[in-house]
């Protein structure tokens, strides 16, 4: 859950490869996480931690580290209110339409997509 005593962090200058399971590992250096949202092309994330101590020791402690370390860029670390990871959650779910939100289909084998007819004569 989200704490308002908390600041959100933003941290951006992610490169990828890189696994989203690595990222959490090393904020999780820092105390225990509270939050965190990472984007679909792996370039940036929101975390939020427990305790005030915790986000204060990664603010300073990332600022401008290249990471990682062999093939990285220099992370950004900035404080962001929490609408910020919502928006950007929602920006990502609408980027992410696929065939069955925008066609009806068959239910039969194989799947046929297709839009319903308009009533209009066809040319």
């Amino acid at each position: 859950k989200v704490s308002e005593n908390v600041p959100m962090l933003h941290i951006s200058g992610f490169v990828r490869p890189l696994l989203v399971q690595h990222v959490q590992e090393m904020l999780s250096e820092f105390g225990q996480i509270a939050e965190f949202w990472m984007d679909g092309i792996k370039s940036h994330c929101f975390v939020q931690f427990a305790e005030q101590a915790a986000a204060d020791k990664c603010q300073a402690g990332l600022q401008g580290i290249v990471w990682p370390q062999a093939t990285g860029r220099a992370l950004n670390v900035s404080e962001s209110p929490p609408e910020e990871m919502e928006e950007a959650k929602a920006r990502e779910a609408e980027k992410k339409l696929g065939p069955d939100d925008l066609f009806l289909k068959t239910e039969f084998k194989p799947t046929l997509y297709y839009l319903p007819a308009t009533g209009r004569p066809a040319n």
